[in-house]
Order: C-alpha cells, then sequence, then structure tokens
C-alpha cells in the first residue's frame, strides 16, 4: 500500500493498493480514517464508506484482469464542504451498451454496487480511460 498525502490532515490524497482481499480492506480503512479527520457526521462517513467499499470491490472484481498483479488508485479531496473520492483500476471498462442501462435501473445479475454508491452520494460519476474511474461526491455540512 502506497499513501501520500496531501495539503493538511485529511485534505487530500492518493493512495495505491494491491488489488487483493488486504488491500480492499487497508482502502477503506484509510477513507473511515479521513473521514473522522475530517469531523464528518457518522451518517455522512458512513454513506461514504458504503459507496467506496462498493466502487473498491467493482474495481476488484470487475477491474482488475490479473489480481496477483493489479493495483486500485484511490484519490481523495475535501474542499467547500464536498469530499470527493475516486476509485480506479486497470480494467477493461464498461461495455458501452450496458453503461447506460447500469446506471439507470438494477440490472439482473449484475449486482447492485452502482445502485448503493448512487444511493449513497450526492454525485456519481464514470469515467473510462485505460481503465474505469469512479468519482463519488458527498456533500457535508
Amino acid at each position: 500500500m502506497t499513501v501520500i498525502p496531501g495539503n493538511g490532515i485529511g485534505c487530500a490524497g492518493h493512495m495505491i493498493v494491491r488489488a487483493e482481499p488486504s488491500g480492499l480492506s487497508a482502502a477503506r480503512r484509510h477513507i473511515g480514517s479521513v473521514s473522522r479527520q475530517l469531523d464528518l457526521s457518522d451518517d455522512e462517513a458512513s454513506d461514504i464508506l458504503l459507496a467506496v467499499g462498493e466502487a473498491v470491490s467493482n474495481a476488484y472484481r470487475h477491474g482488475t484482469p490479473d489480481p496477483c498483479s493489479g493495483f486500485i488508485y484511490l484519490d481523495w479531496c475535501y474542499s467547500g464542504g464536498v469530499f470527493t473520492v475516486s476509485v480506479g483500476d486497470d480494467g477493461p471498462g464498461i461495455p458501452h451498451g450496458t453503461f447506460s442501462t447500469l446506471m439507470s435501473q438494477a440490472v439482473p445479475g449484475a449486482g447492485c454496487g452502482l445502485h448503493l454508491m448512487r444511493e449513497s452520494v450526492d454525485e456519481l460519476s464514470l469515467e473510462f480511460d485505460q481503465g474505469t474511474r469512479v468519482i463519488l461526491k458527498k456533500c457535508c455540512a
């Protein structure tokens, strides 16, 4: 695991974890620690952790063709009352034809990760360039 802190305590940072169960746990624990440093409410922190957990799990399941050599990349920033976390991988991405369906409704057999992320944060977006990047934004009091 590599953690590169940004400016100030918890304000911004970057983390790279191996695509393996211990890396997923480390990512969740670290974002939980950042949430506590930012003094987010219990509800805000729970929402972020749920969404990040789903994004990291999806990156592991779908975005690491070879989990033995794959990595998951996390970036976070807290600015203007908005906590933004992005989770990226090096996988093939989501096929274009299924992306809009996945974003608009629950798809049988596809799991409910994107649905849980959408319900937990104020804004969810995805980027596809050399893998998939999920960007989660939560407005905090």
